[in-house]
């Protein structure tokens, strides 16, 4: 599905949910950039493609989330000065290149749960040294240590639970000094050695929410009539 048509005058918030979309709509999104907010979630995107957000600039979210993306290519968020939060869970990234994320030091929401990742995307992550909060929930990751975190030294929120990790090694989280949440639940851990009182609290805080071990569901649109 492509728009035949150019926006001339765009909304501050724009949703493109639950349709068949093949690929970002770039080329109508030329125009005033107003947008703040654009949702693209439930379609059938495969490929973000380079400066896929170029024409709107001022834009602070962005939502690809449950669409069959394999693939994000070199400064597919570019220009994107005042991003604060991307969502990409629930597609079919198993990697992420350096400059994907390059130039974006405003993103403050990372979300790539439910990906294909069986490794922590440290060299993409080096490009966001201010985000606050990171999602790599229900991936296939099967290590994390201090080389994976050492840049991310402004997070606050870190959920790496539903992976394969199986050991904390200790100073893993030693450059996150500002961590409040961190979950860890189901994985494949048989010792946690967190050498940081403040970190095993924390740690701990996260297995007495009744609610973390749930695993969530997966949220469902209501049937598109055009698709009967």
């Amino acid at each position: 599905m492509k728009f035949p048509f150019k926006i001339i005058s765009l909304p501050q918030e724009f949703y493109i949910d639950g349709n068949s979309l093949i690929e970002v709509p770039s080329n109508s999104l030329n125009g005033p950039s107003a947008l703040r907010v654009f949702s693209l979630r439930n379609n059938l995107i495969q490929v973000v493609k380079s400066d896929a957000f170029a024409a709107q600039m001022h834009l602070e979210k962005i939502d690809l989330r449950y669409n069959r993306i394999n693939q994000l290519e070199g400064n597919a968020f570019a220009q994107l000065e005042k991003i604060k939060e991307i969502y990409l869970a629930g597609n079919r990234i198993s990697n992420v290149n350096s400059d994907v994320f390059a130039g974006i030091l405003s993103l403050q929401k990372l979300d790539l749960a439910e990906n294909f990742f069986t490794t922590f995307p440290v060299v993409a992550l080096k490009e966001i040294q201010n985000v606050k909060v990171l999602n790599m929930s229900s991936n296939m990751i099967k290590q994390l240590d201090s080389t994976h975190l050492q840049s991310l030294t402004m997070l606050q929120i870190l959920d790496v639970s539903r992976n394969d990790i199986a050991s904390i090694p200790p100073g893993t989280f030693r450059e996150q000094k500002l961590l409040k949440f961190l979950d860890l639940s189901l994985n494949s851990l048989r010792t946690v050695r967190l050498n940081n009182l403040k970190l095993f609290l924390i740690f701990i805080s996260s297995f007495l929410n009744p609610d973390r071990g749930r695993r969530p569901r997966r949220p469902q649109l209501p049937p598109n009539p055009h698709h009967s």
